[in-house]
C-alpha cells in the first residue's frame, strides 16, 4: 500500500504528530519522518530505498525538505486508514498535494488487505516468443500429406481407394450385400 505523506511547517508539528502516532501503537521505524536537519538527496533516497517512501514522491519532499519544511509519512494498516489521516491532520499539515501513483500491483488482494508478499524478489519468469514455424526442432507445417510416416521412414500403405480403412481390408466385396463390413443374412429376391 502506499503511505500517506504530510508536510509541515515546522519540525515541532511534524514531531507532535510522530508522538500521537506511537500512542496509537506504531513503531518510529515505520514512519517516515524527514526533517530540514538532514541532507535533503541522501535522507529522500535512503526512505525510497527502505521502501517507506514511493519514487514518484521523492522530488516533492526533495523540494520541502530543502525550504525547511518537515515530513511525515505512514503506511495505514488496512481498516485504520481514517484514523491514520486524523491524526496527521491534528498537527495542521500544509496543503501540498503529493504525485498521484497508479500502479498495477502484482498481488492486489495482499496489497489491499495490508498482507506482507511471500517474496520482495523480482520476478523470474518472463515470456517467450512462439516461432510458428519450428517446434522442438522440426517443422510445424509441412506440404506432405503423410509427415509422421516420413519423419519415422515407413512406407504408405497403397491399396487403392475403397479397399482399406486405416490400412486393415474392407470384408466388402460387392455393393449392398454387406453391413458395417458383416454379410447380410438377406439375399435379394428374384423377380
Amino acid at each position: 500500500m502506499l503511505p500517506t505523506v504530510k508536510v509541515y511547517s515546522t519540525e515541532q508539528q511534524a514531531r507532535g504528530v510522530v508522538a500521537k502516532l506511537v500512542e496509537r501503537g506504531f513503531a518510529e521505524s515505520d514512519l517516515v519522518v524527514l526533517t530540514p536537519g538532514f541532507d535533503a538527496d541522501t535522507a529522500v533516497k535512503a526512505a525510497i530505498d527502505d521502501e517507506r517512501l514511493p519514487f514518484d514522491y521523492g522530488q516533492v519532499c526533495r523540494d520541502q525538505l530543502q525550504q525547511g519544511k518537515s515530513i511525515v509519512g505512514v503506511e495505514e494498516p488496512f481498516g485504520r486508514g481514517q484514523a491514520i489521516v486524523n491524526v496527521l491532520n491534528s498537527g495542521d499539515p500544509l496543503d501540498i498535494e503529493m504525485p498521484e501513483i497508479r500502479r498495477q500491483s502484482p498481488a492486489p488482494l495482499s496489497d489491499f488487505l495490508g498482507l506482507p508478499l511471500l517474496s520482495g524478489k523480482a520476478p523470474t519468469t518472463r515470456m517467450i516468443s512462439f516461432d510458428n514455424q519450428r517446434s522442438f526442432g522440426y517443422r510445424l507445417l509441412s506440404s506432405n500429406p503423410a509427415p509422421l510416416s516420413a519423419l519415422f521412414r515407413m512406407p504408405l500403405l497403397k491399396g487403392g481407394p475403397g479397399n482399406t480403412s486405416f490400412g486393415f481390408p474392407l470384408l466388402k466385396k460387392g455393393p449392398g450385400n454387406t453391413s458395417f463390413g458383416f454379410p447380410l443374412l438377406t439375399k435379394r429376391r428374384s423377380a
